[in-house]
């Protein structure tokens, strides 16, 4: 993948909020820093996968704001749902092109 089709993914990846604190402290507890290029783009599909999980997983505060949160927090999760689905969407066929 091109550094600048990467860095487009991952500014994208960014726009989504529990997206980028998950790709910030994967970075991070692997000794790059973030604005580093050549993190696999793989590596960031996985992280968007896994957050998107988190919904879904019992125990997860995502999920208790999801099922149990006021409107506005059920929303907000409903409405991040969408955004890493979408982004999910758009970028794992081009991430796993650049293998």
């Amino acid at each position: 993948m091109e550094k600048s089709t990467y860095l487009q993914m991952r500014t994208e990846m960014w726009e989504i909020v529990e997206l980028e604190y998950a790709c910030i402290c994967v970075m991070e507890s692997n000794g790059r820093d973030y604005y580093d290029y050549g993190f696999p783009p793989t590596r960031l599909i996985d992280e968007a996968e896994y957050v998107l999980a988190t919904f879904y997983e019992n125990g997860h505060c995502r999920n208790e704001q999801l099922k149990e949160g006021n409107s506005e927090e059920r929303q907000e999760c409903k409405d991040e749902i969408k955004q890493i689905r979408k982004w999910i969407r758009k970028w794992k066929p081009k991430a796993q092109g650049s293998k």
